[in-house]
């Protein structure tokens, strides 16, 4: 709804804009506060508000009768189900706002007139007609253009802010990727990570168009705070599952560090997000996965195409939305019961450094049984070939424990690694 106007039975009565701005290029919906009436047939002028006498003769903007649609408001309307009750059974006429009125600085007026066709069948516009009321509204218009512009940009830099935010934690650089943006701790794209950026980024921008286009923010429908919550607590429980299953033990995380197999910032810092993430697992393919970015994306372009007009009344089937919630379900409990390799992996760590910690022990404590000087005192292991003859047989133990963490590493992260040798004092 457009405009709405107080009873109009006086001449010269001026409308009440609830739009900031009129849309031009797009249909105009007029709520006029009298009863509906076959017998009423509406009539109007458009011209810029600024244009003296002399000019609004020459270029005005016709409206006659055939171009302005009236009918009843009804009670399955828009406007009734927001809540105005008040309205049902009024007057909505609807008419086109010619392009070439399209304009982010200058006003135009509409007058429309309501005739009442028992008493006269002259058109207004010949100037004969005895109107029944006279309704003169004023208000700027906008372009389309502009409010695409404007959405564009809003979209970009909140893109550009949440990419520079990225960049400022520590052990990340800057990078417009939204797999890398969205990427999940462990380094892997995240499904439903991305997701939520994207539904916001099209609520950011539809927001952003609707306030160019009408000059005021739009109310959100339940079903869009359905979406942006199901894919942020889906978000956030992936996350949680991730943390419990997905992570080693500090002393662990600590130990690799200091070995030089784990940079800093983690398993974050030998991944690198793939496209390839947000449909499988470890090389599998995912049906869950594959739900959740197919709905999305369906959702999305009709969020795109039906939101121009009104967030507040955008809806999907009750279906539709039931599924994403399922796939979204679905998606973490598959990482609830899915492989646990990290904590395995956890485990063989944790074997490996006691394997590591009773090699320095012994050694520590034990002869080189290689030849000394006559009289000179058994040194303490002075590099790793003495500490390996004094403790042959815990080496040969860690070696073997060695290699087989190696090779979980290797298939967890598909990386190579080098021999980790065990400290030896």
């Amino acid at each position: 709804i457009s405009w709405i106007t107080s009873q109009p039975t006086n001449l010269n009565h001026e409308g009440r804009v609830l739009m900031k701005r009129l849309p031009a290029g797009t249909s105009i919906d007029v709520l006029v506060a009298d009863k509906f009436s076959d017998a009423i047939s509406y009539r109007g002028l458009i011209r810029w508000r600024d244009q003296d006498i002399e000019e609004a003769k020459v270029l005005p903007e016709w409206l006659p009768a055939g171009s302005i649609w009236s009918r009843p408001v009804a009670d399955d309307s828009a406007f009734i189900k927001a809540g105005n009750s008040w309205a049902r059974g009024m007057t909505l006429l609807s008419f086109f706002l010619p392009v070439r009125f399209a304009s982010i600085e200058r006003e135009i007026t509409i007058s429309l007139v309501a005739c009442d066709l028992l008493k006269s069948s002259v058109p207004v516009t010949q100037g004969s007609a005895s109107p029944e009321s006279l309704v003169v509204l004023n208000a700027p218009t906008s372009a389309r253009w502009f409010s695409i512009s404007m959405a564009v940009f809003a979209v970009a830099l909140s893109y550009l802010a949440a990419a520079f935010a990225l960049s400022r934690v520590p052990q990340r650089t800057f990078s417009l990727d939204p797999i890398v943006i969205t990427a999940g701790w462990d380094g892997t794209g995240s499904p439903a990570k991305i997701q939520v950026l994207f539904f916001s980024l099209i609520v950011i921008g539809l927001l952003t168009y609707i306030l160019c286009r009408a000059g005021l923010l739009s109310d959100l429908s339940v079903t869009i705070l359905l979406l942006l919550g199901i894919s942020s607590v889906g978000a956030l429980a992936a996350r949680a599952t991730d943390i419990d299953k997905h992570r080693l033990g500090y002393e662990n995380w600590a130990w690799l560090v200091r070995k030089g197999w784990l940079p800093i910032e983690g398993f974050a810092g030998l991944r690198r997000p793939r496209w390839g993430d947000l449909f499988t697992v470890q090389g599998e393919f995912d049906v869950s996965r594959f739900q959740v970015i197919i709905f999305s994306l369906v959702v999305g372009l009709a969020l795109l195409q039906i939101g121009l007009t009104d967030l507040a009344t955008f809806s999907v089937p009750e279906a539709l939305l039931g599924l994403i919630g399922l796939s979204q379900v679905t998606y973490v409990f598959g990482k609830v019961v899915g492989k646990d390799d990290v904590k395995e992996l956890d485990r063989a760590i944790t074997d490996l450094r006691t394997l590591e910690n009773a090699f320095v022990l012994k050694a520590g404590t034990t002869d080189d049984p290689a030849p000394l000087a006559f009289g000179a005192a058994p040194p303490p292991p002075g590099d790793i070939a003495s500490a390996i003859r004094r403790a042959k047989g815990q080496y040969d133990a860690y070696v073997l424990k060695e290699q087989d963490v190696r090779t979980m590493f290797e298939a967890s992260l598909g990386i190579k690694l080098g021999q980790m040798l065990p400290r030896w004092n």
